[in-house]
């Protein structure tokens, strides 16, 4: 599930988010939003990440703005997938409040990059398409809350590299030697690197970067397994249906019955 609303003056005054996530940013408004016990100021350029268990009413009027509604999975998939953003920013469970400021240039970007979503919607373009295009979205959003993250000096660089190279790679290249390598440094140092942020050897964040876009693939969409495997690198069905079912206990395709029904 998938929704966009623009929000001109007449939004409902509270907010009901069953099983799903939100971001909500305002161009321009006045008066508050009330989460769980806080009121927040509804300024230009603030985005708000909504989610089922936040009490949200809204106690003044959004003049312009955008609401785009994802499903759960589609966050714990993002997670999963963006290394350098999981409890990061924006999305760390234990911020305070769910919100963000952002430049008047950001803003515009992330209104044209909403308007692209609508526009594939209405033209039934591909699902993972969408969740492309969300996924930059929700990227570029916490981009203006990265310098929360306490690294040391280039440590942060490190992580958006490695994040790209994974983007990049992870289909064709399965060894951490690979990935050191294209860093500058030895798999030694990359498992440590991995192990000190996220608390795992690489070939564990490697391993759940293809098993999450393989749960992607079957839930999204009707391609053949034979396809899915393909896609994900693995030149036969049942090399990825032994490693599928190794890693997550069951097949590929009793996966995909089981959230298909």
């Amino acid at each position: 599930m998938l929704k966009i609303a623009l929000i001109c003056g007449d939004s409902p005054h509270v907010l009901e988010l069953q099983k799903s996530y939100a971001l909500l940013l305002v161009s321009k408004g006045k008066g508050k939003l009330r989460l769980n016990d806080h009121q927040v100021s509804l300024i230009p350029g603030r985005v708000f990440l909504l989610k089922e268990n936040l009490s949200v009413k809204l106690e003044g009027t959004i003049l312009d703005g955008h609401l785009v509604q994802f499903q759960e999975a589609m966050m714990s998939t993002f997670l999963r997938q963006s290394v350098i953003h999981k409890g990061k920013g924006l999305y760390n469970p234990d911020r305070a409040l769910p919100y963000i400021d952002v430049n008047r240039n950001s803003l515009s970007f992330l209104i044209e990059l909403i308007a692209q979503i609508g526009d594939g919607m209405d033209s039934g373009t591909f699902a993972l398409a969408l969740r492309h295009y969300l996924f930059v979205l929700l990227r570029h959003v916490n981009r203006e809350a990265e310098c929360e993250i306490k690294l040391v000096a280039g440590q942060e660089q490190r992580l958006t590299m490695l994040s790209v190279l994974m983007d990049n790679s992870y289909k064709e290249n399965r060894k951490t030697s690979f990935y050191a390598k294209k860093m500058g440094i030895k798999a030694r140092q990359l498992n440590e690197f991995t192990h000190k942020h996220f608390g795992k050897r690489f070939f564990k964040i490697l391993m759940e970067r293809i098993l999450a876009e393989a749960d992607a693939l079957l839930i999204e969409n009707n391609l053949p397994i034979k396809a899915i495997a393909y896609d994900l690198g693995f030149s036969h069905q049942n090399d990825f249906s032994v490693y599928y079912h190794r890693h997550r206990g069951c097949t590929p395709s009793a996966f995909r019955n089981s959230h298909c029904k």
